[in-house]
């Protein structure tokens, strides 16, 4: 066999893996969990008890800043994993923004 028919061979065995790969994950049920795509946070801390109750949802209160480098780093890595947004789901999501709370107190 030559260097060339491996080279075509192998090419052709991994354009099959990512196909079956790729079918596969498109009808796997974390997908379909995956749909939602993000959290929908509330912003209003207030104004989030009542709708809470009626849902039967317990809150979660997160609070950020702008220019927290942890917070950036639960943003990017936490908060955008599919488990973890189907968990956040069980609960009544506010994030409590401080840079604004902040400039709201001036």
């Amino acid at each position: 066999m030559q260097y060339g028919e491996l080279e075509m061979k192998k090419s052709g065995f991994f354009s099959v893996l990512l196909g079956l790969v790729f079918a596969v994950s498109v009808n796997t049920p974390i997908s379909m969990a995956a749909a939602k795509s993000k959290i929908v946070w509330h912003k209003n801390l207030k104004n989030a008890f009542k709708p809470a109750k009626q849902q039967g949802k317990p809150l979660m209160v997160e609070f950020m800043a702008e220019w927290c480098p942890s917070c950036k780093m639960t943003e990017d890595s936490t908060f955008v994993n599919p488990a973890e947004i189907k968990k956040a789901d069980r609960f009544f999501p506010v994030r409590i923004v401080m840079d604004s709370v902040l400039a709201e107190a001036k």
